[in-house]
């Protein structure tokens, strides 16, 4: 074991940093970050059910995320401090996207990544991408949509609570204070509260009453009641579901008023305990637009990353290259989409790692007329490489031998928009805005089946480089 980089892939609840080593001090990595998306939790199919979720938050806000196969997009919604009347510590609901025409037909190529890095969670199903986070500094949840069919969306609020529920049984043993009450004493809990606006879906669980009056007179403290602050009694806690350009549809839907490729929703939850519904309704904060808190929950994951990190070496490694049996496509994925909207022209395919030299040396002269290249193996390393004129706001394919949404191959591409990126199975590494659009520009990657090392190349120079070392395949200890 030895200090470096542990990336736990449960973001939220559990804030696992802050540790020092308890080793001693060994030198810093250069770039501390750099083996991060390495770790990166990435499935390639949808789930059966709430077991087959992936969680994140931001420390008070926890949500369980999963995609039924062929249907929608779920989440179960928690804060730290939803307690019921009886104690219990209850979800504020569940929360179903559907977007129509459905990116998530069922044998539609599909991914699923908790990118540790960003912390956020990132679904690529056909041509549509959605993005799923918790704001690092409010407790909101956003749903961010982007393809390139117009979709129209529906948002639905699913609560369970819609009547005054007694617990006896089993389900009484899940209130901490109530488990094991006699028979003749009656804990129940009231239903949830769901009311809509033109343009919001609003719910909320509020105590009316609290179970603390009765425990004190079962444990002989009732002359000592005034003493004690209730924290049950008037506790509020539910949510308020806006998104730009979408209108209720009934107390408990969302739906956009038209169909469009971009969407943004938010959630913005609150916990309170307050005289009335109302003054809880006011005091919920309205939530940022999405991609200022994308970027703030971005900088404060990476800050999380750097403050302490442990890195488990040791346990076997996997094959590192993939065995792909896709056609090498050039400017479109395996659906025919993610097509290059700009220019692609001079490419070079080869089953051997360039170097260098040999690199910039191609970036050296454009051609003028496209040059023939053929279907290469990946199983000793590959170097890609074109001259590229991107469209602005490129996200196409460059190079790419993978199933789409899959890690069964390699693609290079500018996803998600004047970037460059390559995905070699499990492995993904990514330099965001470094192209220009309307220029010509020359790019390039390799990869080293031996070492490791994957490498991106602008203009004949280095952009960055990841891999390499004694276990270039992640490992599922650091992982777990």
């Amino acid at each position: 074991m030895k200090k470096g980089l542990a990336p736990f892939p449960i973001l939220g609840l559990l804030a696992l940093a802050g540790c020092p080593s308890l080793l001693g001090s060994a030198p810093a990595a250069a770039d501390p970050l750099a083996e991060l998306d390495r770790y990166n939790v990435v499935w390639d199919s949808p789930s059966q059910n709430p077991a087959g979720s992936m969680p994140i938050g931001n420390g008070e806000v926890g949500l369980n995320v999963w995609v039924e196969a062929g249907g929608d997009l779920l989440f179960y919604l928690a804060r730290t401090d939803a307690w019921s009347e009886c104690n219990r510590l209850l979800k504020l609901g569940r929360v179903r996207v559907n977007l129509s025409p459905n990116p998530f037909v069922s044998g539609t190529p599909f991914r699923q990544a908790l990118k540790l890095r960003d912390g956020q969670i990132e679904i690529t199903a056909g041509d549509a991408t959605l993005r799923v986070f918790v704001d690092a500094d409010a407790p909101v949840i956003h749903v961010v949509g982007h393809g390139q069919t117009p979709r129209t969306v529906t948002a639905t609020l699913e609560n369970w609570r819609t009547e005054k529920r007694r617990l006896i049984g089993e389900e009484l043993a899940s209130s901490w204070t109530m488990q094991a009450a006699p028979a003749g004493i009656e804990v129940w809990e009231s239903p949830d509260v769901v009311t809509s606006t033109p343009a919001a879906v609003t719910w909320y669980h509020r105590n009316e009453y609290s179970v603390v009056p009765l425990t004190l007179k079962h444990q002989g403290l009732e002359s000592l009641a005034h003493l004690v602050r209730d924290p049950l009694l008037n506790r509020t806690f539910g949510g308020r579901m806006t998104g730009s350009g979408f209108v209720s549809e009934g107390n408990h839907t969302l739906k956009s008023a038209k169909p469009a490729k971009d969407f943004s929703l938010s959630i913005a939850t609150h916990t309170a305990q307050t005289p009335n519904a109302n003054i809880w309704q006011q005091e919920i904060v309205p939530p940022v637009d999405a991609t200022i808190a994308a970027r703030r929950t971005a900088t404060w994951w990476n800050a999380f990353w750097h403050r302490s990190w442990i890195l488990v070496e040791g346990d076997q490694a996997e094959s590192g290259m993939p065995n792909s049996k896709h056609p090498l496509r050039l400017g479109v994925d395996s659906t025919g989409a993610s097509r290059f909207s700009g220019i692609l022209t001079g490419a070079v395919a080869k089953a051997e790692v360039l170097s260098a030299a040999e690199i910039a040396k191609l970036a050296a002269v454009r051609p003028e007329t496209a040059a023939p290249w053929a279907d290469i193996a990946l199983t000793n390393g590959f170097t890609v490489a074109a001259w590229i004129k991107p469209a602005p706001g490129e996200q196409g394919r460059i190079f790419d031998k993978i199933t789409a949404g899959g890690r069964d191959g390699f693609l290079f591409d500018t996803h998600p928009g004047l970037a460059l990126r390559l995905i070699v199975g499990a492995d993904e590494m990514a330099v965001p805005n470094c192209l220009q659009p309307g220029v010509w520009q020359h790019v390039a990657a390799t990869v080293n089946a031996t070492t490791g090392v994957r490498q991106l190349f602008l203009n004949g120079r280095l952009l960055q480089a990841e891999g390499g070392g004694s276990s270039p395949t992640p490992s599922r200890v650091t992982q777990a």
